[in-house]
């Protein structure tokens, strides 16, 4: 049985992924539209003298804190959405992801039915996938649920918004293709 792309599945995949559609190139200049997962990483990647790593939205408000010892990132990482809220969490040991990661929805964004609404959840092994990931919508209701041992996905499950059994195809391909319509100047860094 061929499996069918949802529309409103990539959108809701695009949400979740893309927070804005432009890319940053100055770390110290980052504009509040900017994408800056390829700075960041850059950044991480120079070995930055050890200490605290700051960056502001336009309003003043914190958008990233995390902290460098020994020249790579240690300790937990946190990004805000620029009213305030956490959008991010997660863990460093020796400039490895190491430990649980937790995203949340933006709480002024209308479509969010609560608030601290939990985008997505799972941990970190030295840089590798492990346990159990679970991803949200903004309803609250489960999209995805995945195991991971050693970084090899093992089970998934999908949901529809309306807690119905959901299109694995759909959320692996079908939203993906969206995401690049809508994104296309991203740089697929996973498959």
């Amino acid at each position: 049985m061929e499996m069918k792309f949802n529309e409103k599945d990539g959108i809701s995949y695009t949400e979740f992924f893309a927070f804005k559609k432009t890319r940053g190139n100055d770390i110290d200049n980052i504009r509040d539209s900017d994408s800056c997962s390829e700075l960041l990483q850059g950044y991480n990647a120079s070995n930055p003298p050890d200490g605290w790593f700051r960056r502001y939205w336009s309003n003043g408000n914190l958008r990233y804190e995390w902290y460098f010892k020994d020249g790579k990132q240690d300790g937990v990482s946190k990004g805000w959405w620029p009213n305030g809220d956490i959008k991010s969490e997660k863990n460093y040991n020796n400039g490895k992801l190491h430990g649980k990661r937790t995203a949340w929805y933006e709480t002024g964004d209308p479509y969010v039915i609560h608030d601290g609404q939990v985008a997505g959840t799972g941990y970190m092994h030295n840089g590798s996938f492990e346990g159990v990931w679970t991803d949200y919508y903004k309803s609250g209701q489960k999209w995805f649920e995945g195991t991971y041992r050693g970084g090899k996905l093992i089970s998934k499950k999908y949901w529809n918004e309306d807690g119905s059994e959901g299109n694995p195809s759909c959320h692996a391909k079908g939203e993906f293709k969206q995401f690049l319509k809508i994104n296309p100047n991203y740089k697929v860094l996973w498959k």
